[in-house]
């Protein structure tokens, strides 16, 4: 995959996941071991899945910006 297709990939799947409030469109790109780096929630897609509408629950405003990855980002 090209560093290009890589950032748009990372980047839809933020926008899916926290913007528009779709995580198992987003999570039909995680792999079978997706690792959850949140204390608070569980590891792997379905655990993804659960926490993404609690994070909106808690915050229904929420809305993630990326504009300017860290540079170490290898996309």
């Amino acid at each position: 995959m090209s560093a290009a297709a890589n950032k748009a990939l990372v980047l839809a799947f933020y926008q899916q996941a926290f913007d528009d409030g779709q995580p198992e469109q987003a999570a039909a790109h995680l792999g079978t071991t997706y690792t959850q780096h949140n204390p608070g929630a569980p590891d792997g897609a379905e655990g993804f899945i659960g926490y993404v509408p609690w994070l909106r629950g808690q915050f229904p405003e929420l809305h993630l910006d990326i504009s300017a990855p860290s540079p170490k980002t290898i996309w």
